[in-house]
């Protein structure tokens, strides 16, 4: 079976100075879109929860940008 039209949402603790929310593309899959949930070291080392609309964010539109 085919899975390469499949498209996958990745949400990632990003390095300081990417900012948090935009949709940007994956270098290296053209179907997988990077969502950046947090950003720098405040709570580096500890677990966090993180609650997120699935629909809205699989709806927002990409900055265009290519993800780090």
């Amino acid at each position: 079976r085919d899975l390469s039209s499949l498209s996958t949402l990745c949400y990632v603790w990003a390095p300081g100075g990417v900012p948090v929310g935009p949709v940007s593309r994956s270098p290296y899959r053209d179907n997988v879109q990077t969502v950046a949930v947090r950003s720098g070291d405040e709570a580096r080392g500890r677990w966090v929860r993180e609650e997120r609309d699935l629909h809205a964010d699989s709806l927002a539109p990409s900055d265009g940008r290519r993800a780090a």
